[in-house]
């Protein structure tokens, strides 16, 4: 056994938010009610993403998504705290881990923490670009996300970054910077997902009113496959890319605007990979056909959805044809030209 852990997801949608962002939905997001945040409430979720591991596993680990959850009020968060810690000390579970604002962060907050094992925590950063967090009116600026990150790093706990891409304010270049100033904080892991206009939220209202207007589905792709590169360069990883709905959700009634696609991240990878190819034919000798090797594991995403990147390829550098062959010698994320 090994790998990642098994994650067992409890949403505590707005709990602990004192200021609601204007893209934030998190009952449309999560599919979980506001009101129902309760410590016993978590604990029957608890068991039932424990009842759905079908083998054994090495590690297991309880995910508190969509609260600020360090501000949460004291004595609910020991509640819950209290609640994990019953599944840790009966060996179900082996830790904890949340995402919380970097504003929340602070050694009193972080001392409450004490006696549970927490393996990451994720701050919900966003931007650091001040501009853009003031026109999603998320309420901390960048220089929060700096010291709440040197404050998890300080507590020996994995760091996890959010960002998101085509906020109310943003530009490309803006974007890049705040991928380039998450980078320099050197996370453990990054979550980046396209701004989405949800229903229930704020940015709806904006949309309506002709004060937003959400990225296309192929800006976004461009603008994250950008992300992907700097932080590959650095060594960080994605842990996701795109926003994942509930199961068995309506995406058209729950998503009303905004680049959306269920397969959004492999969109990313496909268009990181033409770029590669693109680069690496540019670079050789021109032929009429051409011969491309990726490991296995990247076989579609370089191909491109219904073959996309092919075609595209064939169409700009004038090829006739090109083939894609597997090496599993090569790098997940390497392309090589094959003479």
């Amino acid at each position: 056994m090994g790998g990642a852990p098994y994650i067992v997801p409890v949403f505590l949608p707005h709990a602990g938010c004192k200021n609601r962002c204007s893209y934030c939905s998190q009952e449309t997001a999560t599919g979980f009610s506001p009101e129902d945040v309760s410590p016993e409430s978590a604990r029957r979720r608890i068991e039932e993403g424990l009842a759905l591991s079908r083998r054994p596993r090495e590690r297991t680990e309880i995910a508190y998504y969509g609260a600020n959850f360090l501000s949460l009020p004291p004595e609910m968060l020991a509640a819950h705290l209290a609640v994990a810690q019953e599944f840790i000390s009966s060996g179900r579970a082996h830790a904890v881990r949340f995402s919380t604002r970097p504003d929340s962060i602070c050694e009193s907050s972080l001392a409450q923490l004490s006696g549970c094992p927490v393996s990451v925590i994720e701050l919900g950063a966003q931007s650091m670009d001040d501009a853009v967090l003031a026109a999603c009116r998320r309420g901390h600026a960048a220089e929060d996300t700096i010291r709440a990150a040197g404050l998890v790093k300080k507590a020996g706990i994995a760091l996890g970054l959010h960002l998101m891409a085509g906020l109310p304010g943003e530009s490309h270049g803006s974007f890049l910077s705040s991928v380039r100033a998450v980078a320099a904080l050197l996370p453990d892991l990054v979550r980046i997902h396209p701004c989405l206009v949800l229903a229930k939220s704020a940015l709806a209202h904006e949309l309506a009113s002709g004060t937003y207007t959400p990225l296309s589905l192929s800006e976004a792709v461009v603008w994250v496959a950008d992300a992907f590169s700097l932080f590959r360069e650095a060594g960080i990883p994605l842990a996701r890319m795109g926003l994942l709905l509930p199961p068995g959700a309506d995406p058209a009634r729950l998503v009303l605007a905004g680049p959306y696609h269920p397969a959004f991240g492999e969109l990313v990878l496909s268009e990181v990979f033409l770029r590669k190819a693109r680069a690496a034919l540019n670079a050789a000798p021109p032929e009429s056909r051409a011969r491309l090797a990726v490991h296995p594991r990247s076989l579609s995403r370089m191909l491109g959805h219904r073959r996309q990147n092919i075609r595209t390829l064939c169409r700009e550098l004038g090829l006739s044809a090109v083939t894609v062959s597997a090496d599993p010698s090569l790098d997940e994320f390497s392309v090589r030209l094959v003479p």
